[in-house]
């Protein structure tokens, strides 16, 4: 009689503590991997085009689904270019400039920066060596930089994405 009583006791506090672990592991996002990207999208027969606002997230994804590791050393991509354009109006006549830079080397990196928390960066690297795209132009005189860093920061346990920068220019890379 008394089995059939511890029996009955221990039931009883195994579905209550099970009820609990249940409601705690509903709060926990079980899905902790990169967002996808449609690869296809942006693949061409030499490597990878990605237009202009392109999200760091992708490049990455192209990229590592392209054979290359996190925190390669500098990957030499010959014909790689980064183009920006900007248009204004200028005494009523629509003006549109592009400059084009030619990239050397992709570096690519990873940094773990606290538990679950992962940071993923693209820097291009010009063929004078800089990362800044106006560095070779008249106007880096006056300061004007545009420092070819992209970087993707989350947390993989809950998925909080911190920081997903976008190119400002069209990036074509030949691998």
């Amino acid at each position: 009689m008394k089995d059939k009583i511890n029996g009955g006791i221990m039931k009883k506090y195994g579905l209550i503590a099970f009820f609990f672990f249940s409601i705690i592991l509903s709060c926990e996002n079980l899905n902790t991997d990169l967002p996808n990207t449609d690869i296809l999208k942006y693949q061409t027969p030499t490597g990878f085009e990605f237009p202009v606002n392109t999200e760091t997230v992708d490049i990455y994804n192209c990229l590592i689904s392209a054979g290359l590791n996190n925190n390669s050393e500098n990957i030499i991509t010959a014909g790689s270019k980064y183009e920006i354009t900007q248009s204004a109006v200028l005494n009523g006549i629509n003006t549109t400039d592009t400059k084009t830079r030619n990239i050397d080397k992709i570096q690519i990196t990873y940094e773990e920066s606290g538990p679950q928390i992962h940071e993923y960066g693209i820097i291009l690297i010009f063929d004078d060596g800089s990362t800044d795209f106006y560095s070779y132009l008249p106007q880096a005189e006056n300061k004007l930089t545009l420092h070819c860093h992209f970087y993707y920061k989350w947390q993989r346990q809950t998925t909080n994405v911190w920081k997903n920068d976008k190119t400002t220019g069209k990036l074509i890379l030949n691998l």
